[in-house]
């Protein structure tokens, strides 16, 4: 690999992470009851999601100039793994063992589709 598609590999990883924050985002601002239905979709929290998600896209399109299609969604499943973990850490959900299981297959499948 080039040092530009590590880049993009990084870039597309990071991208995922950001997907992640930008559900929890989504979820919290969810938990909360406002008045009035223009409070319920246009607060801060579902505001800065939207702009997560904007720059995510640009940044996908960037990372995708430089790899191949084929790692592309490989990458992008590990915002699985990122949202497991994010809402356990953050919104203290409770995560079954299978939840868990299910997340060491991903983890299983981009390993071996990357490296094999």
């Amino acid at each position: 690999m080039t040092s530009l598609q590590i880049a993009g590999a990084a870039t597309m990883l990071g991208c995922a992470f950001l997907s992640a924050v930008l559900q929890l985002f989504l979820k919290h601002a969810a938990n909360r009851h406002r008045a009035g239905a223009s409070r319920e979709y246009l607060n801060g929290w579902v505001l800065a999601a939207y702009a997560i998600f904007a720059l995510t896209i640009i940044l996908n399109i960037w990372a995708f100039r430089t790899l191949d299609y084929k790692y592309g969604g490989v990458i992008m499943a590990s915002s699985y793994v990122f949202v497991l973990l994010l809402s356990r850490l953050f919104l203290r959900e409770t995560v079954s063992p299978w939840c868990y299981f299910g997340n060491i297959l991903i983890l299983v499948g981009i390993i071996v589709h990357l490296c094999g």
